[in-house]
């Protein structure tokens, strides 16, 4: 049987992702939670657009590129590029990230987790 690569894990459901967010709360514990909330840090759409950064960091490590070098080929500054793979959702310009997304090829997969995440898609990515 052959293994599935990295690039092809499956894009987790709403469930899936509630009950990392529950067990991450329960991790931190009362204060930190309350702290991370104030600023404005949304555990379950942290969790969700994770799936996101560790594909767009693993396709461009498989294209043997730096930050720097898919900055310098798009003409993005870099420090763009790191709000996708950092997973900084306030600070994501959707035609950045949708220009990088094409770049990587993943495309076909970014679509299906737009499918998959569609309040997502809503509240942050006005694509």
């Amino acid at each position: 049987m052959k293994k599935k690569s990295k690039l092809e894990k499956k894009i987790l459901t709403d469930n899936e992702i509630k009950s990392v967010g529950d067990a991450v709360k329960e991790f931190m514990g009362g204060d930190l939670v309350e702290y991370a909330e104030s600023l404005g840090l949304n555990f379950e759409d942290t969790i969700r657009f994770h799936g996101v950064t560790s594909k767009c960091i693993e396709a461009r490590e498989s294209k043997q590129l730096s930050i720097k070098d898919v900055s310098q080929k798009l003409k993005i500054p870099q420090y763009k590029l790191k709000f996708v793979e950092k997973g900084s959702i306030k600070n994501i310009e959707p035609q950045i990230l949708k220009s990088y997304i094409d770049f990587l090829g993943l495309s076909n997969w970014f679509k299906s987790w737009l499918k998959s995440n569609p309040k997502f898609k809503k509240d942050y990515l006005d694509l």
